[in-house]
């Protein structure tokens, strides 16, 4: 099978626990690449709010990425690289370029807190001036906006202006209500502009430990919602506490087809959707 997901944490563990992408105690490691036909993975580079010096932990994240992780692209592997949280662009706003650079993907304004961009899912900040110039230089670097993680304020004046957009790791509040899932008016925005939304496997953003079921019930939802042409995968291994692993997601694959859901709709959720989205920024 092919496998696309829109967001893990093994990066950022790699840098904080100094490991490499071979550990074993990574979710998402260099052991498992055999297990897919074809593997895209989203490697997001995130500053928490701790640290003070958030440019030296972008430069130390990104040398991590290029010297354990692109090591591994070969014609079934691609890593990319990906921006959860703009803080260290604060008072730097032109380290974008840097980013377009080196072929950053996607941006998220912010991570769960209140920044100088935005307000994050523990906020009730809107979008800000700011956040609003960030976006166009977004726009005009080629670089996605990343939805996730922003408030319903944040959110509605952050689609207004941004030109190619993603959820990279959400849920569905119609499901489980939650300050960080997706609301159906939300993901129908979403697909008015033609972008994406990667279901997470996270148990606290899902309502259930079950996690082949409430993804199976996603999908169910979707479908009776006209959404399944923007549904694809954001796992948040190893950024969030889960009974579940790289391994499982063939599993996955064969529960959700014994369940009825055929095979096409299977390949554009675990694959297609988010490979046919990238395509079409090129």
């Amino acid at each position: 099978m092919n496998y696309f997901d829109l967001h893990c944490d093994a990066l950022y563990k790699c840098v904080c626990e100094n490991i490499g992408f071979d550990s074993d105690t990574l979710t998402v490691n260099s052991n498992q690449l055999n297990l897919f036909d074809n593997y895209y993975q989203c490697f997001a580079v995130w500053t928490p709010p701790q640290i003070s010096d958030k440019k030296a932990f972008l430069e130390k994240s990104v040398f991590r990425f290029k010297s354990s992780f692109f090591p591994f692209l070969s014609d079934t592997f691609k890593p990319i690289l990906t921006i959860e949280g703009a803080d260290f662009l604060n008072d730097d706003i032109t380290l974008l370029e840097l980013l377009r650079d080196i072929g950053v993907f996607s941006v998220s304004l912010t991570w769960n807190e209140e920044n100088a961009f935005a307000g994050g899912a523990h906020s009730l900040a809107p979008l800000k001036q700011k956040g609003k110039d960030l976006i166009k230089l977004l726009n005009q670097n080629g670089i996605v906006l990343d939805l996730s993680h922003l408030n319903t304020n944040s959110f509605y004046g952050a689609v207004e202006y941004a030109d190619n957009i993603i959820a990279s790791h959400s849920f569905i509040c119609e499901l489980c209500p939650n300050n960080r899932n997706l609301t159906l008016e939300q993901m129908r925005i979403i697909k008015e502009k033609n972008g994406l939304v990667g279901l997470c496997f996270y148990p606290a953003f899902l309502g259930s430990e079950n996690i082949f079921e409430r993804i199976y019930q996603a999908i169910i939802f979707c479908g009776e919602n006209d959404l399944l042409d923007i549904v694809s995968i954001g796992s948040d291994f190893d950024g969030a506490e889960m009974p579940f692993v790289l391994n499982d997601i063939p599993d996955l694959f064969s529960f959700l087809l014994l369940k009825g859901i055929d095979s096409k709709t299977l390949e554009a959720v675990f694959f297609n959707n988010a490979f046919r989205y990238c395509k079409s920024l090129k």
